[in-house]
Order: structure tokens, then sequence, then C-alpha cells
């Protein structure tokens, strides 16, 4: 019993001797990257440049939108919806996406159908950065899919 009292003392006054207040803080980086992005993809799955809005819907699942109908050309456009899972922490994220684009230009058969990319996604409180490998159907009549490179740089919101 003796020692039983005389560890609970050690253990109290133990618990009760000051420490600074830098070592009673534990300061965690939060994972809590911007939810809303607007960025510019040039190639990636239109295979041309398009102007993007990327939601996060969940903590590592955004929704993508796009398309972009050239200024200077009006003949060609294109458009995609995608759905995309992020898999990182702190910004840094190998993203994965499933989704449809479609293409198209004045006087030549378009191209729609489903596309995937694959890449690395830089997002953060300053902006977003994106690369990417994806598959875009074929346009001007031809057909199957062709592989594209991707670039993306962006403001985060």
């Amino acid at each position: 019993m003796k020692r039983l009292v005389m560890l609970s003392v050690l253990v109290a006054v133990g618990a009760a001797w000051p420490v600074k207040a830098s070592a009673q803080m534990q300061v965690t980086k939060i994972d809590d990257p911007p939810r809303i992005a607007e960025y510019v993809e040039f190639g990636g799955n239109t295979g041309a440049i398009s102007a993007n809005l990327d939601v996060l819907v969940a903590s590592h699942t955004s929704i993508r939108g796009g398309g972009l109908l050239f200024i200077f050309d009006s003949t060609y456009w294109n458009s995609l919806i995608m759905v995309n899972q992020l898999f990182g922490t702190h910004g840094h994220y190998l993203e994965v996406g499933a989704g449809f684009v479609a293409t198209g230009s004045t006087g030549q058969p378009d191209g729609a159908g489903p596309t995937l990319s694959i890449g690395y996604r830089l997002q953060t409180r300053q902006g977003l950065f994106r690369l990417s490998a994806a598959s875009t159907p074929a346009r001007a009549g031809g057909h199957g899919w062709r592989p594209m490179l991707g670039m993306s740089v962006g403001k985060t919101f």
C-alpha cells in the first residue's frame, strides 16, 4: 500500500510539474487544400487547350468541367466532364480521373467518348499545377484513341 501511495504521489507531481508552453502545444499541419480551382490545360484530355473549373466535393474527390470555343477560330470547340480521385496529402497528389470528352470542328466529324487521365497534381493556397497523361478520342474522323500529355496551371480559391 505504501508503494502505491508513493507511486501515486510521483505521478501527481510529474503531471503538475510546470513545462514550457511550446512543449505543451503540438502544432500539426492540416491537410485542407482549397476547394475550388480554375486553370488552363494545354494538351491533356481535350487534346488542345481547355479552360477548367475543378471543385473538391469530398476531401479527395473532385469534379471537373471544362471546354473552350476558340475566339480566333470559332470553327473548333471542345468540352469535358470528369471525376477525379486524389491520392496523397498536403497538396501533393496522384490524380486519377475518368469522364467524357467531346471535340468538334466545322466541316469535320466530331470526336466524342470516354476519357481517362493519370498524373501529378500540386494544389496549394497559391495555385494549381498539374502534369498528366490522358487518352482522348481521335478527332477529324479518326478511329480509336490517342494518348496525350497535358500541363495545367491556374488559381485556387
